[in-house]
């Protein structure tokens, strides 16, 4: 969706956004010896999506991506904030200003997408999900595994050891 060199088409306002000084800060991926070219591996339309099951999926493939072609933590902002179309471009500008002049980290970045398209409150509920999770009937224990590993992530504090995870299988 490149319009010209150095501008890229916002589809929500249908203007281009100027891309001059970000793209002199990075090049098109090729670390690691894998080109993914200036929109990505399904990176053409990077606008994170409001549902958070969704963002999350959507945050673990960008992740895949970027330690797919090996980017420096530094390097993986100003690429995912580069590729930012409409209201998600909207957003990471509003968030820059809150961090005025100094730069934003990754960590920093990750807990701003969070708060934004996965709330503390959806977290919780997950989490919540996870410690009270129990294999039903009709559920084998792979399917069982499956989803219990699937919301671990919300209660890592919970679930740090192997025996933990055990627990849960007993």
């Amino acid at each position: 969706m490149m319009a010209s060199h150095g501008a890229r088409a916002d589809p929500v306002a249908g203007r281009e956004e100027s891309r001059d000084s970000a793209e002199s800060s990075i090049a098109p991926a090729s670390a690691c010896g894998v080109d993914i070219g200036r929109d990505g591996v399904g990176f053409d339309a990077l606008i994170p999506p409001g549902d958070p099951e969704i963002a999350e999926r959507w945050w673990e493939k960008v992740e895949d991506v970027l330690n797919l072609v090996c980017f420096t933590l530094e390097n993986r902002l100003k690429y995912v904030a580069f590729l930012f179309m409409g209201n998600a471009l909207i957003w990471w500008r509003s968030v820059k200003r809150v961090y005025k002049s100094r730069e934003i980290t990754w960590v920093e970045f990750q807990r701003e997408f969070d708060d934004k398209n996965r709330p503390k409150m959806y977290r919780d509920k997950k989490r919540m999900e996870n410690l009270n999770l129990v294999q039903g009937d009709e559920q084998t224990v792979a399917e069982y595994e499956l989803h219990f590993a699937t919301l671990a992530k919300y209660a890592l504090k919970a679930v740090v050891t192997q025996e933990d995870r055990r627990y849960h299988f007993e």
